[in-house]
């Protein structure tokens, strides 16, 4: 059908997804709250019964849910398909099938040129060579190259709670009198942070603990460890940028309406 309800811009989709990411993004920042807001995180003091010694540490009591994951999978899957349905939207309107015009990932800047002979060989290559210029990839905009890599991972792995970091800007006060020592690094093998741990004949006082949880990637390659949050936003902001040089470079060709 050419006229009607039905004869939409080419973009319309595209764009829909992308702000369909955003909502799922803040349905995430929800989510992390009510998990930090379960206990997820306890204060444990532990005595050692050969030697005396007291460690107190702030422990993961909980892991972080799955549909947590499962959210992150799908605002990473948004901007994901706002990016195909682009290249679909562009590919159609040269004429071509749109069975092979996937948007093109890669991981070294060979195979990303690699797709214009394959899964995206109907992109037409003005338009493949704009969306390489945002070098989507894991050894050149890696963030970029997350939306795919997080859209494709198991929900199971995808992210991990962590509390923000403990200084003694958090904690009200601690004194120590004795010896022992405070505030040692996470261990992630134990999933706890070392608050304090003092020996037997010492003592050690610890006030109001104060900390927010943060959301990191699990076992994903390129992103272990990093902050969910800002890989998004930054993820966000180029998918935005590459549909607006897609959709420009569209109507330079004479293939969507200026």
């Amino acid at each position: 059908m050419k006229n009607g309800i039905y004869n939409v811009h080419p973009m319309e989709s595209p764009r829909y997804h992308l702000a369909r990411a955003n909502v799922r993004f803040r349905d995430i920042r929800v989510q992390v709250e009510q998990h930090a807001n379960s206990g997820a995180f306890s204060l444990i003091t532990e005595t050692d019964p050969g030697n005396g010694k007291r460690t107190t540490v702030l422990r993961r009591t909980k892991r972080t849910p799955l549909v947590v994951g499962a959210t992150v999978n799908d605002a990473f899957e948004e901007l994901r398909k706002a990016l195909d349905q682009a290249c679909y939207a562009v590919a159609k309107a040269a004429g071509k099938s749109g069975k092979k015009c996937a948007f093109p990932f890669g991981e070294t800047e060979q195979e990303l040129a690699g797709r214009l002979t394959g899964i995206s060989r109907e992109i037409p290559k003005e338009i493949f060579a704009a969306i390489l210029g945002f070098q989507p990839r894991l050894d050149g905009d890696k963030l970029l190259w997350a939306v795919n890599a997080v859209a494709n991972h198991s929900k199971h792995r995808v992210t991990i709670a962590f509390p923000t970091p403990i200084s003694s800007a958090t904690i009200s006060q601690i004194v120590l009198n004795g010896s022992g020592s405070i505030l040692g690094p996470w261990n992630e093998d134990r999933g706890e942070l070392m608050i304090a741990e003092v020996d037997a004949d010492s003592e050690v006082s610890i006030g109001e603990m104060q900390f927010g949880v943060s959301l990191r990637f699990g076992d994903i390659e390129g992103l272990e460890g990093l902050e969910v949050e800002p890989v998004f936003l930054h993820a966000e902001a180029k998918v935005a940028q590459i549909l607006d040089a897609i959709e420009e470079k569209a109507e330079e060709l004479a293939l969507f309406p200026s």
